[in-house]
């Protein structure tokens, strides 16, 4: 009975320890994944000069009308 116990005792340990080392992992992954996509638009930001660029927005069309077709035959 005793034997019984500490192997389930152990068992429950074992799933508790392998549990929070797997969310600390998972916890510092997605930090690190944050930061990093938080600084990619930072400097993407910081980079933006719209000064010597045109931008053309088509409201697009509907029905038999499908509006304007690119260079490769793209809608």
């Amino acid at each position: 009975m005793i034997g019984s116990f500490k192997r389930q005792l152990l068992s429950n340990l074992a799933f508790i320890f392998l549990f929070s080392f797997l969310f600390a992992v998972y916890g510092r992954l997605a930090v690190l994944i944050f930061d990093n996509a938080e600084a990619g638009l930072e400097n993407t930001a910081a980079s933006s000069d719209l000064s010597e660029k045109l931008i053309l927005l088509d409201a697009g069309h509907g029905c038999e009308d499908g509006g304007t077709v690119g260079v490769n035959g793209v809608n």
